[in-house]
């Protein structure tokens, strides 16, 4: 059986994709297959692939999108590894990354994961220094001790350190992705507390292993249109887990949130009813949030105090 699965979805971005590939076949760690997913790209992504010519590379296209979440999900019920770990197809990893996370789980048989801290870069793949340890700070991973956690819901569900990035997990305990498909653009959120549910631990490593590229088009930069939807889905699952009963008071408070900035998202795209309905669920949860009420009024303006807001800051900047 091959050690670890290398899944990596990917949708027109070729530039990128032949940086991650070549830092994929880069690894010290040899005994890998790279499943390269190509969500129905129109530009020149199965030529990149081909040009490879390494046998360890299985590429699959989708003449049809399927969306993130339905694009990995065939990525782990396809693979054939030990373990799989993710790369984004704009994203990067340091050459040890494979062996570190491997052998550590080759050691500790109640790891469910294992995970490290990673770098941020920029489009251009210049490390962001200052960035990067703020960015580690803020996910808890500059005081996270080393080694395993156990169990690990508290990191999974709140303290939420674990980047997919640079995470490598058993496949045999999350052999499909399936049930959380509706998660959507956060599928790695959802795959990370399904491993939590499994009473194992969570290994963690303080060293930078991989690359996390933030640029114009990146998951970190695509807006709440995007994910919040998945974020109401996930808490909203999570609420009704009787496993997460003790975070009951957070996930509520974080659906509240999905659902106000979700509200504000299409307040913005003037998608006045369905901004209605958003602040609305917030609403019913917390009748005193005041976001969700004034959201809620302001979306049956005739013209949004929202977007006069807007114009009327855009014209002072241009002026000044």
């Amino acid at each position: 059986m091959t050690a670890v699965s290398v899944l990596l979805p990917t949708r027109n971005r070729a530039g990128y994709l032949r940086l991650a590939i070549g830092s994929v076949l880069a690894q010290t760690f040899g005994d890998f297959e790279l499943l390269v997913l190509d969500d129905g790209s129109t530009d020149h992504t199965q030529r990149l692939v081909e040009s490879f010519a390494d046998p360890r590379i299985r590429y699959y296209r989708h003449p049809t999108r399927l969306g993130m979440a339905s694009n990995w999900n065939f990525g782990v019920e396809h693979s054939r590894g030990r373990y799989v770990a993710f790369l984004h197809d704009d994203d990067e990893w340091e050459p040890e990354f494979l062996k570190t996370a491997a052998e550590a789980l080759d050691r500790e048989p109640e790891a469910a994961l294992v995970f490290t801290d990673h770098w941020l870069m920029n489009g251009e793949g210049e490390l962001l220094v200052e960035e990067t340890r703020v960015n580690s700070r803020l996910w808890g991973r500059e005081r996270l001790g080393a080694g395993l956690h156990q169990p690990f819901g508290d990191l999974a569900v709140v303290v939420r350190p674990i980047h997919i990035v640079s995470m490598m997990f058993r496949r045999n305990l999350l052999p499909s992705l399936r049930e959380g498909l509706e998660s959507g653009s956060v599928i790695d959120y959802w795959m990370v507390v399904q491993l939590a549910l499994k009473g194992r631990g969570a290994y963690y490593i303080p060293e930078r292993l991989s690359r996390y590229r933030v640029h114009a088009g990146s998951e970190t930069a695509t807006g709440r249109l995007r994910t919040c939807p998945g974020y109401i889905w996930m808490f909203r699952y999570l609420l009704q887990e009787p496993a997460c009963a003790v975070y009951e008071p957070y996930l509520r408070k974080k659906l509240i949130g999905s659902y106000v900035g979700y509200g504000s998202a299409l307040l913005q795209a003037k998608r006045y009813k369905e901004s209605r309905r958003a602040f609305a669920s917030a609403w019913l949860l917390e009748r005193t949030n005041k976001a969700a009420i004034g959201g809620w009024l302001l979306s049956y303006l005739p013209d949004s105090l929202f977007h006069r807001a807007r114009r009327f800051k855009h014209n002072r900047m241009e002026v000044s």
